[in-house]
C-alpha cells in the first residue's frame, strides 16, 4: 500500500508539474501572441501612416498642379480681356482720327507739319508719301519742299499725315498719324495700369 501511496504521490507530483508546465506554456504562448499582435499592430500603423503620408503628398501635388493651371488660365483670361479693352480703345481712336482727317483742321495741321519738315530738308527735293485720299491735297504740301518733290500714295498710311523721304540727305521725316498712334499704343502698353499679375 505504501507503494500505491508513493505511486499516487509521484503521479500527483508529475500531474502538478505537468499542469504548471502547461500553464507556463499557455502563459508564454499568450505573451508571445500578445507581443506579435502588438508588433503587427505597430507595423500596420507605420505602414498606414506611410500610405497616408504618401496619399497626402500626392493630393498636395495634384492640388498644387490644379491651382497652377487655374492661375495660368485666369492670367490668360485677364490678358485676353486686357487686349480686348486695349483693342476697343484704339479702335475708337482710329475712328476718331479718320473722322479728324476729313476736317479742315487736319489739313491746316498737315501744312504746319510740312513747313517744319521743309526746314529740315532745306529746299531739297523729296518723296512725300501720303494716304490715298490725300494725294490731291499733297500737291499743296509739295510746294514747301524742293522742286521735283514727288507725291506717292502709301498703303501703310491708313489714317493720314505724311512721310517725307529725302534721298540727298538720307533722312525720313514721319508725320503720319499711323506711326504716332502706333507709338501711343506702345506707350499705353508700357504705362497703363492694366496689368496682368
Amino acid at each position: 500500500m505504501e507503494n500505491a501511496k508513493k505511486t499516487n504521490s509521484f503521479l500527483s507530483a508529475i500531474e502538478k508539474y505537468a499542469k504548471q508546465q502547461k500553464e507556463q506554456m499557455v502563459s508564454e504562448v499568450e505573451k508571445f501572441k500578445a507581443d506579435e499582435l502588438k508588433k503587427a499592430e505597430e507595423e500596420g500603423l507605420k505602414e498606414a501612416y506611410n500610405i497616408i503620408q504618401s496619399e497626402i503628398a500626392s493630393k498636395k501635388t495634384q492640388i498644387t498642379s490644379q491651382l497652377a493651371r487655374r492661375e495660368q488660365q485666369a492670367k490668360m483670361q485677364l490678358f485676353s480681356r486686357r487686349k480686348e479693352m486695349t483693342d476697343e480703345i484704339f479702335c475708337k481712336v482710329r475712328k476718331k482720327l479718320l473722322d479728324y482727317s476729313k476736317k479742315d483742321e487736319y489739313k491746316e495741321k498737315l501744312i504746319a507739319n510740312a513747313k517744319k519738315a521743309s526746314e529740315l530738308v532745306n529746299g531739297k527735293s523729296c518723296v512725300l508719301f501720303v494716304k490715298q485720299d490725300d494725294t490731291e491735297f499733297a500737291k499743296k504740301l509739295a510746294k514747301y519742299f524742293g522742286e521735283g518733290t514727288e507725291i506717292k500714295a502709301a498703303s501703310d498710311i491708313q489714317l493720314g499725315g505724311f512721310r517725307c523721304y529725302c534721298e540727298e540727305l538720307s533722312i525720313i521725316i514721319d508725320e503720319t498719324l499711323d506711326s504716332k498712334l502706333s507709338d501711343q499704343e506702345k506707350w499705353f502698353a508700357e504705362n497703363s495700369t492694366l496689368r496682368v499679375v
